[in-house]
Order: structure tokens, then C-alpha cells, then sequence
């Protein structure tokens, strides 16, 4: 896990080793660098590095990205999270 410009990213290496091709990867969260969403930073990093080691790996990384899909429009996942945050902080 890492910030780029104040944004969480996440970078890993497909490891010939684990069946990959020893190409990098890189996974732009969009979620600002906050102790919260580091911590979902880190679940997504643990999701993906299990599933580098079961041989699960999705190397489109579409698994990772996250979508939803209502009516006509779609909406990413950490779109509709940090929605959530704007909405729960303009409430607190």
C-alpha cells in the first residue's frame, strides 16, 4: 500500500514463482490517504496476495476493482464509498 498525490494505491509483482509472469501491477484505489481507508487499502492488498498464493490471481484485475450496476449507470465501489464518507461526516 502506498500514496501517490495523496491517493492509495496498491503495486505487487506476479512472481514467476506463484505462476505469474513477473510483471508488475499497480491498482489505483482513488481513496484518499486516511487511517481508514488504508485499512481497506490492506484488506484489498491481503485479498490479492491470497490470491496470488491459492493461484486465483485475475490479472485484468477487473475481481479487484469492483462494481455496481444499477438501471443504466454504473457506479465503482470506492465511488460509492467515498460518497458514504462525504455523507457520514457532513451528518457528524
Amino acid at each position: 500500500v502506498e500514496a501517490d498525490d495523496d491517493r492509495l494505491r496498491l503495486r505487487w509483482t506476479w512472481a514467476k514463482s506463484l505462476g505469474g509472469t513477473g510483471k508488475r501491477f499497480y491498482l489505483s484505489l482513488g481513496l484518499p490517504d486516511t487511517l481508514t481507508n488504508r485499512k481497506l487499502a490492506e484488506a484489498k492488498a491481503k485479498e490479492i496476495e491470497s490470491d496470488l498464493f491459492n493461484r486465483h490471481f485475475d490479472p485484468t484485475l477487473e475481481k479487484y476493482v469492483g462494481k455496481v450496476t444499477r438501471g443504466s449507470s454504473t457506479l465503482k465501489v470506492v465511488d460509492l464509498f467515498e460518497k458514504f464518507i462525504d455523507y457520514k461526516v457532513r451528518i457528524e
